[in-house]
């Protein structure tokens, strides 16, 4: 016995038994992989041989925007009648899975604005069809099927170019496959609505994150920003009293030190943090931050270590992991108010497969990892998930900014490391940092920087910034050095021609109108044995991807004081 819509002269218990295979190797393929579109393909094969057609599509209606197509068979494009339309489509589809099409004055459309079948077997006359694009392949004839859900319609199944035209009873065929499209199509749907909703929730997220971080920042900032106004102010009304005008200097100078402070934690969190990353021994560390630790927890809270033996080496810049180490214990104190044990473990860890399964952002490896546990009050489910996030605290006000911990995640991240945190209410909090191991040997502590020398050398300032520009003019000039200055690419460009031999080049690594590269790069064509140090309030890295250019080029982060200043400047000119 045949099936409903069998073309005539068909073997019945052939495409029964086809059909069947067809079914099950499309409900084998979603249940292995989930893959919508592998599944749909098997479905849209036996259509084209149940159909005899040259080609066809079974696509996803996106409500109000898009026929997506999830599977196609047979269709190629001319890619020389219209390549440039031809080789985006092919890079969508790799790139994406599918295709989207929101033109429906074509076949297509009809299906889904009528819900109903539409057969054409003369597509070049039909008042219903709008064109195909250029170097679609020839359409003849077309069928259409809605694939429903109840009344609903999410999706189609289109055919084309059987010889001899369509009928109803290739319609019948697709019928019969058309329920288990309708619940691939549907599971597609549902699928997609579920990752935009959580999309959505990730960005309500993001957005209440910027929020807190912009109120923190304003609110930290316009403290330090008055303690500074306020000394500016005294020093301008205290006539020849020096003493007063010593003691608001040295006020203005502790807020500005905060000021700058505030800024690598924000730099940290972000992971743009200036690092100095070192082949080190975390024991060291531990040990240096014990010293300061003494110092900084009270007399109630016990410091116990257990570190390893032989300790793996890795890499990290030793005083940002210090301060690492600092925070912590600092949080760690203000969970423990009655007092308690705070224990500092170091060890040798190597996480197989099956760890990194259960750890997320952790992969397999070799890994020191460094551990700070405390027996305080603990954490809830709720904290945990927002802990690293900047300014938020579970303190009062007045005790604690929000980003200690903050610091703690971007510094951790930004040294390839991965950081890890338990707690439960009553039971503790205990961080664990993974660190990857490294070969070699420690890096050598540099040495402390000499005072700074004075020079005789001729230097182009190149800095957009105003107030930048004339501190750091004067400090070279103080020092003996002969310098022009450009406030801006074009500026410092324009003196190419007329400018004196020059023996450096000080540019900002980003400016309005350019950049201390371009401004590098004319300058070396003609003296190529120019010397040349960037500065920058961002981070390095955005020297590392701005193809930097200069024989050794070196770079200096803001804020930066006149005598680091003249200690860098004079490092660069006597390097060899």
């Amino acid at each position: 016995m045949s099936l409903p819509g069998t073309p005539a002269g068909a073997d019945g218990e052939g495409a029964d038994a086809a059909l069947l295979v067809a079914l099950s190797e499309c409900l084998t393929s979603f249940l292995e992989n989930g893959d919508h579109g592998a599944s749909l393909k098997y479905l849209l094969r036996h259509v084209l041989e149940r159909t005899e057609s040259e080609y066809g599509f079974i696509g996803a209606w996106i409500t109000g925007r898009a026929l997506r197509v999830l599977a196609h068979e047979g269709i190629v494009w001319d890619a020389v009648e219209n390549r440039a339309f031809y080789e985006a489509a092919i890079q969508r589809y790799r790139e994406q899975g599918y295709l989207d099409f929101d033109r429906f004055g074509n076949l297509f459309g009809e299906v889904l604005r009528t819900r109903r079948t539409v057969i054409s077997n003369d597509r070049e006359h039909d008042p219903r069809s709008g064109g195909i694009p250029p170097g679609h392949p020839p359409l003849t004839t077309f069928l259409g099927v809605p694939i429903l859900r109840g009344t609903e319609i999410v999706g189609v199944i289109g055919v084309a170019n059987r010889k001899g035209g369509y009928t109803g009873a290739e319609e019948r065929a697709i019928q019969a496959l058309v329920r288990q499209a309708a619940v691939l199509c549907d599971s597609y749907l549902q699928r997609r609505r579920a990752a935009e909703l959580e999309e959505h929730f990730r960005q309500a997220q993001k957005l209440e994150s910027i929020g807190r971080l912009a109120g923190g920042v304003a609110h930290d900032f316009n403290n330090l920003l008055t303690a500074i106004l306020s000394g500016v102010e005294f020093i301008e009304g205290a006539g020849d009293d020096a003493r007063a005008r010593t003691a608001d200097l040295a006020d203005i100078r502790v807020a500005a030190e905060r000021a700058r402070d505030l800024t690598q934690q924000l730099l940290a969190f972000a992971r743009r943090q200036v690092l100095e990353l070192r082949v080190i021994e975390i024991n060291t560390v531990v040990a240096s931050a014990q010293r300061l630790l003494r110092r900084l927890l009270p007399e109630d809270v016990t410091v116990e270590t257990a570190l390893a033996p032989s300790p793996w080496l890795t890499s990290a810049d030793p005083s940002q992991l210090e301060q690492v180490l600092v925070n912590l214990a600092l949080n760690a104190r203000d969970a423990m108010p009655g007092g308690g044990t705070l224990r500092i473990a170091t060890d040798n860890v190597t996480v197989d497969a099956a760890d990194a399964e259960r750890h997320v952002g952790v992969d397999p490896g070799d890994y020191v990892v460094l551990s700070v546990v405390d027996s305080g009050e603990g954490m809830s489910k709720e904290v945990v998930a927002h802990v690293f996030e900047p300014f938020f605290t579970t303190k009062s006000v007045g005790k604690g900014t929000g980003l200690g911990l903050a610091m703690v995640h971007g510094v951790v991240h930004q040294s390839g490391g991965h950081i890890r945190v338990e707690s439960e209410l009553g039971r503790g909090t205990t961080f664990h940092i993974y660190l990857p191991r490294r070969a070699g040997t420690v890096d050598a502590v540099p040495a402390e920087p000499r005072s700074a020398r004075r020079g005789h050398e001729r230097v182009l300032l190149v800095e957009d910034e105003a107030a930048v520009r004339a501190v750091t003019a004067r400090a070279l000039r103080g020092a003996g050095y002969g310098v022009t200055e450009a406030a801006s690419p074009a500026e410092a460009l324009a003196l190419l021609d007329g400018a004196p031999e020059l023996d450096l080049l000080v540019a900002d690594l980003v400016m309005p109108g350019g950049s201390g590269v371009q401004v590098a790069e004319a300058f070396l064509s003609r003296n190529p044995r120019l010397r040349v140090l960037y500065v920058s309030g961002h981070a390095r890295q955005v020297l590392d991807t701005a193809t930097a250019v200069g024989p050794s080029p070196e770079f200096l982060p803001k804020p930066y004081t006149p005598s680091v200043l003249l200690e860098k400047v004079r490092a660069v000119l006597d390097a060899s």
